[in-house]
């Protein structure tokens, strides 16, 4: 078990990095105006990020999650993961249909601020029941 949290926080602490990396990015490149860079980078980024939550899910719920005795702390982070999943894929969608007309504000950066604070939010509560 020892193991499995030991690549649970290492994970976790890569999530943060990326997350501000993406926050940083967002904010950056609107300040320059260059929305199609902007959606560019942070298309990319998404795409990461997906595909690294997809993964960290995957292995929390399979090595992670039998070891849990709590069912009601499991199935919280169970909804979590969904929930997380929901807020990616308006991002995602917001990203698709973004339109250079409309408040970039509105339209992107809270969407993906929300995730963001979603996904730190779940992470810092594992590592709380998890790390203390």
């Amino acid at each position: 078990m020892e193991e499995i949290l030991t690549k649970v926080k290492k994970e976790h602490d890569e999530i943060y990095l990326k997350l501000d990396y993406l926050l940083h990015e967002l904010t950056k490149v609107k300040k320059d105006r260059d929305d199609e860079h902007l959606l560019k980078t942070s298309k990319v980024m998404l795409d990461y990020v997906k595909w690294l939550l997809e993964s960290h899910f995957k292995d929390e719920e399979r090595d992670l999650f039998p070891g849990i005795e709590d069912l009601e702390f499991k199935e919280r982070l169970l909804a979590d993961h969904k929930e997380i999943e929901l807020k990616y894929n308006k991002v995602l969608e917001a990203f698709n249909s973004f339109d250079a007309q409309e408040d970039y504000r509105q339209q992107l950066l809270y969407p993906a601020y929300n995730l963001i604070a979603t996904i730190n939010h779940h992470a810092q509560r594992e590592d709380r029941a998890l790390f203390n």
